[in-house]
């Protein structure tokens, strides 16, 4: 096989079959490379597409260049002048493309660079040899949230070989972050007991009995208990009614002119769940890659009401008897705090992406690039404070005379916070990917896989973005 410079110098005779005088040249037949050199169609940036594609007319786009490639019968050789192409390529059965030519038409040190957004090259139903040659091929930085950059696809792609080139992913698109979760809403305050007063008896007065001190509501429905009414004359007082959620009531006093007990205070809310970080590598569906993000949280639990307080006594004191004072309500109990929610993943950053391909990379650098960060797992909201208790009724004075207090209800109980969202999974990266039946031949080729994404933040963080040459490749 001729080398390129002979073969592009051997355009200028075109025949390729006399000799320098004219006469017949026996000898082996035409180098086939010669001849598609001789033959290719040109690709320069100062081109236009609207030209021919002829070394002194060339198109300005290798989209182009392969159009008219393709048109030919059979298929030729796109040849791509030095310089920086911002355009996606699709590459087609059977049409091979060289770059790296300088002004001159022959192969020079500076090098054909193709960047566009993702992906910047695409091999798709390659069924006839099929080669890319002497470029770089970089795809642009992602610009949406967890979106991946990938420079290369390749999809039922079979007979490809790519050479001499080099390939290099952009950043992946950092995740988003979670919002925080809300504070529960505070638990209502309990209604204080009620004095007592003389009731029944000669000369005394004739109050009515003493109404329980108010039970505090709950926003979540865990309410506290009413207080106990008071005793008469020489019995004891009712006890208070237990909160929602367990607590105990006080008791009521047992007899004449005693006390009654305070209500057990509400027990708090239980605190939410913690979510799950995202994982190292999401999956593929199709050809897109799908993030890991975190799981959310879970929220937090309700506090429970205040037990009421118990009522006291009743009293006498000469020919009147007395009420003692009425027993406060328990407070409601506070709501559990919202769940922050989770972070989403970074999105990844890869070479070469390949499903159900075969193709051979040789004396080539392969790169991945740098994965996204994962977004931070969002706070859980704090729980509601429970609500304050109500205090025992006021001592009457002499219209109470000996009878008892009432007792405070409990407070009710705070309730739990939110439990926090997952961070999520940092992005990727990889210099080849391989998905379904796809292998791979990497003869003089180096890969490196890039940086993967830092996992975001959170009680459970997000793992960083896993970093490997290849992933889930055969390679033969």
């Amino acid at each position: 096989m001729c080398g390129l410079l002979l073969g592009l110098l051997s355009c200028a005779n075109s025949s390729g079959k006399g000799s320098p005088d004219g006469g017949p040249l026996d000898g082996p037949p035409e180098d086939p490379v010669c001849d598609a050199l001789c033959s290719a169609v040109y690709v320069a940036r100062g081109g236009s597409d609207a030209a021919a594609g002829t070394k002194t007319a060339p198109v300005a786009t290798i989209a182009r260049g392969i159009a008219l490639a393709k048109a030919a019968s059979p298929p030729r050789l796109v040849a791509v002048k030095a310089g920086l192409y911002e355009e996606q390529v699709q590459m087609v059965s059977g049409v091979s493309v060289q770059g790296s030519f300088d002004d001159g038409w022959r192969p020079g040190t500076a090098r054909t660079e193709i960047l566009a957004a993702s992906p910047a090259v695409t091999f798709v139903d390659i069924a006839a040899p099929t080669k890319l040659s002497g470029v770089v091929v970089r795809s642009q930085d992602a610009t949406m949230p967890g979106e991946s950059s990938v420079a290369m696809v390749l999809s039922n792609a079979k007979m490809v070989e790519l050479a001499e080139v080099e390939v290099r992913p952009g950043a992946g698109g950092n995740g988003i972050g979670g919002t925080d979760g809300t504070m529960g809403e505070p638990g209502g305050p309990a209604g204080q007991g009620v004095q007592g007063c003389e009731n029944d008896g000669i000369g005394c007065d004739d109050c009515a009995r003493p109404t329980s001190g108010a039970r505090g509501l709950s926003p979540c429905g865990m309410n506290g208990g009413y207080g106990g009414q008071p005793g008469h004359a020489g019995n004891g007082g009712d006890p208070g009614a237990p909160g929602d959620g367990g607590a105990l009531p006080g008791a009521g006093a047992l007899g004449r002119a005693l006390n009654g007990t305070e209500g057990e205070r509400g027990a708090d809310g239980l605190l939410g769940s913690a979510g799950v970080g995202g994982a190292e590598y999401g999956a593929f569906s199709g050809l897109r890659y799908v993030v890991s993000s975190g799981l959310g949280g879970g929220a937090g639990g309700p506090g429970g009401g205040g037990g009421g307080g118990g009522g006291g006594g009743g009293g006498t004191a000469g020919s009147c008897d007395s009420y003692g004072s009425s027993g406060g309500g328990g407070g409601g109990g506070g709501c559990g705090g919202t769940a922050g929610t989770p972070g989403t993943g970074g999105g990844g950053s890869f070479g070469i992406v390949a499903r159900d391909s075969q193709f051979l990379v040789r004396g080539s650098q392969v790169s991945g690039g740098r994965g996204g960060a994962g977004g931070r797992g969002g706070s859980g909201g704090g729980g509601g404070a429970g609500g304050m208790r109500g205090e025992g009724g006021e001592y009457g004075g002499g219209k109470q005379d000996d009878a008892g207090d009432g007792a405070a209800g409990g407070d009710g109980g705070a309730g739990g916070a939110g439990g926090s969202g997952g961070g999520g999974g940092g992005g990727p990266t990889a210099a080849i990917v391989c998905l379904g039946s796809a292998t791979v031949a990497i003869p003089q080729t180096t890969l490196s896989p890039g940086t993967g994404g830092a996992g975001g933040s959170g009680r459970i963080p997000g793992a960083p973005g896993l970093a490997v040459p290849v992933k889930d490749c055969a390679i033969f």
